[in-house]
């Protein structure tokens, strides 16, 4: 009887963990994509300076 109410709290604590390790592991995911998307709009920041700069050029040598 007390070896089967130890292997019970065994499996509960298993259990448990496994549950927490699935957690960190959907969490640690959701922070990927952030940094994926943080990434991408860094990139699209980017490109829109660079699209601004080459469109100041633009004005300035039409201007010349």
């Amino acid at each position: 009887s007390l070896r089967l109410s130890r292997l019970r709290l065994l499996l509960s604590a298993t259990q448990y963990y496994s549950v927490l390790l699935s957690t960190t592991q959907y969490y640690s995911v959701l922070l990927s994509t952030t940094q994926y998307y943080l990434v991408l709009l860094s990139t699209t920041q980017y490109y829109s300076v660079l699209l601004s700069t080459t469109q100041y050029y633009s004005v300035l040598l039409s201007t010349t």
